[in-house]
């Protein structure tokens, strides 16, 4: 849960048991790592 006024996008807060927690978070994270190395770009 993040609590009203905490983050100002949410002023409301939410009840999120997804990326706003740790767990979730390394989820999301690593699903966004997956799709950009899928991409292939030469960084560097």
């Amino acid at each position: 849960m993040v609590a009203p006024g905490r983050i100002s996008e949410i002023p409301g807060g939410i009840e999120d048991n997804t990326h706003y927690n740790e767990q979730g978070a390394k989820a999301v994270a690593q699903m966004a790592a997956d799709a950009i190395s899928k991409l292939n770009l030469k960084i560097g």
